[in-house]
């Protein structure tokens, strides 16, 4: 599945995003491009089309949300390991 340009994101990343991303991310990749806040969101909540100027900040968007995700798996992976040795 590709990011093109013209089209918007697909549900299943606007999914993914709003569950692994906050608006201080969205916040933080905006500032990094000098667009808006506002332009980054609405591409990631399927409001606005992928265009050039919002294209790398959406990529970077998902970047923060797979770093998101990793760090609470690895957390709950942790936890997961210690209850198992307290219930045996």
């Amino acid at each position: 599945m590709a990011i093109e340009t013209g089209k918007f994101i697909s549900k299943e990343l606007k999914t993914y995003i709003s569950k692994w991303t906050t608006f201080a991310d969205f916040r933080e990749v905006a500032e990094q491009y000098n667009i808006s806040t506002e332009t980054v969101r609405t591409v990631c909540k399927r409001e606005k089309k992928i265009n050039e100027t919002n294209k790398q900040p959406l990529i970077d968007v998902l970047r923060v949300a797979i770093s998101n995700r990793n760090g609470l798996n690895n957390v709950l992976v942790k936890a997961h390991k210690q209850a198992i040795k307290i219930i045996k």
